[in-house]
């Protein structure tokens, strides 16, 4: 595009400007990116300039599964590349009959390991042009136990739901990045239980889990507002329990036939029908209203909105209404920092008696 002079208004058009690309390398080498994958030579035509995206040169043959192909790092601990190759044909399976969208390509996955050098279990991840990029570093990850397994599923599950919520169709702007972010760690979640990979009581701690931070740190801020003061895990935390409050409500209100991931469906068909791929959180809520009416998107507006006090009641009503368990106390013994354990004297968080 010429822009000699300024080029600030064509680049804000940027998903109108396509650019080709063309990757080379030595014959035997191999090139991977945007879905793609050959030797020695890769192109990709029509890109949007306003897209980011993954590249791999290399020689690590690729696993090849019925969904996905996988780039994995030799140094990858092997129960975990053991349990994306047998867990994500079902995974990919699972989010389609949700999400009711099939995805036109199989993507490819880039799964790195930053070694065990240091403690715990870092991660980092995202979704570009068909590729998903997986990150893991830290001792934790050599553990073989039932707490890894889980905690590395739910991170691949997470980062494969943006196949959908974040590629395939988009948050309209910022402030309705917690519809893909907490949509993504519910629906991760879920597929958890029902793949087998965890149990039902699994599911419920870690949801019990996801509302003790989210009490913590919202502190009556709007959830679309978190995300603009670098608050990232309040938008991933309380959109999930967005997003679970919103599931249970629907349920409700149609007498258990349709649910989140019917709210979603059809939110997805009406853009395909519209040519779109762009949505927002009015989009998400009218869709909800129109399935099971309007008082299924109460504690959603809420939570959106900025919970202004009472904000251990109000998750507490929520377990309720689910029948869950779940009690209020004083002391708590989940994983939080030493910032959170200091705020847990301002409330009662739950307790899950799974």
């Amino acid at each position: 595009v010429a822009c000699p002079d300024d080029c600030t208004q064509a680049l804000a058009g940027a998903d109108a400007i396509t650019a080709d690309w063309s990757f080379a390398s030595s014959p035997e080498r191999i090139i991977a990116a945007g879905g793609q994958l050959q030797r020695g030579a890769l192109a990709l035509a029509a890109t949007p300039l306003g897209e980011s995206g993954y590249v791999y040169f290399g020689g690590i043959e690729p696993l090849a599964t019925a969904r996905a192909q996988i780039i994995v790092d030799p140094g990858m601990p092997a129960p975990l590349v053991e349990q994306c190759e047998a867990v994500l044909p079902r995974l990919f399976g699972d989010y389609e009959a949700n999400m009711g969208v099939e995805l036109p390509s199989a993507p490819l996955l880039f799964i790195s390991w930053g070694g065990a050098e240091r403690g715990g279990r870092s991660m980092g991840g995202g979704v570009a042009q068909d590729v998903v990029q997986l990150a893991i570093s830290g001792a934790g990850w050599t553990q073989a136990s039932s707490e890894t397994s889980l905690a590395w599923f739910r991170f691949v599950a997470h980062e494969v739901m943006h196949l959908w919520n974040a590629q395939m169709f988009e948050p309209a702007s910022r402030v309705d990045e917690w519809i893909a972010e907490g949509g993504a760690d519910l629906f991760a979640l879920r597929a958890m239980r029902d793949l087998g990979v965890g149990s039902e009581r699994d599911y419920r701690a870690q949801i019990v889990e996801a509302a003790n931070r989210c009490i913590l740190r919202l502190e009556g801020r709007p959830l679309t507002a978190v995300l603009e003061q670098g608050d990232v895990e309040t938008f991933y935390t309380c959109g999930a329990m967005a997003m679970f409050a919103l599931d249970l409500r629907v349920q409700a209100l149609t007498e258990g036939r349709l649910g989140i991931d019917d709210v979603f469906a059809r939110m997805y068909a009406e853009l395909q029908a519209r040519g779109e791929r762009r949505y927002d959180t009015a989009a998400l809520l009218a869709t909800a209203v129109a399935l099971a009416g309007a008082p299924a998107i109460a504690e959603v507006e809420a939570i959106t909105g900025g919970l202004q006090h009472d904000t251990d009641l109000f998750f507490a009503r929520i377990f309720a209404d689910a029948e869950w368990p779940v009690t209020r106390r004083e002391d708590f013994a989940g994983s939080i920092d030493r910032e959170l354990l200091i705020k847990t004297l301002a409330h009662k968080l739950a307790r899950c008696d799974c």
